[in-house]
C-alpha cells in the first residue's frame, strides 16, 4: 500500500499537521490508544512504530483485526452528527 504522504516532503507533511491542529501522542507497548478517546470523532496516523486493532470478546479472547504500521490511518467512528 502506498503511503498517503509519499508525494509530499517532510516539511510539507509537518505544515499539514500544523494546519490541521494535529496533536501528537506517544504510547508505550501494551497501551490502549483509543481508550480515552472513545467519545470523540478522531482520525489517527501511525508516524512511527506498530499497532494492532483488537476485538476483545466477552470471554476475554483477543482477536487481531488489523496490523497497523507507519503511515497507517485509523480512527473512531466518524459521523456528521454528534448526539449528546
Amino acid at each position: 500500500m502506498k503511503s498517503p504522504f509519499s508525494d509530499i516532503s517532510t516539511v510539507q507533511r509537518n505544515d499539514l499537521f500544523e494546519l490541521l491542529d494535529a496533536h501528537r501522542y506517544t504510547y508505550n507497548e501494551g497501551d490502549e490508544i483509543l481508550q480515552k478517546l472513545k467519545y470523540e470523532n478522531i482520525v489517527c496516523i501511525i508516524l512511527r512504530g506498530y499497532a494492532q486493532q483488537l476485538y476483545i470478546e466477552y470471554s476475554g479472547n483477543e482477536i487481531i483485526i488489523e496490523d497497523l504500521y507507519q503511515d497507517s490511518i485509523f480512527g473512531t467512528n466518524i459521523s456528521a452528527i454528534n448526539i449528546s
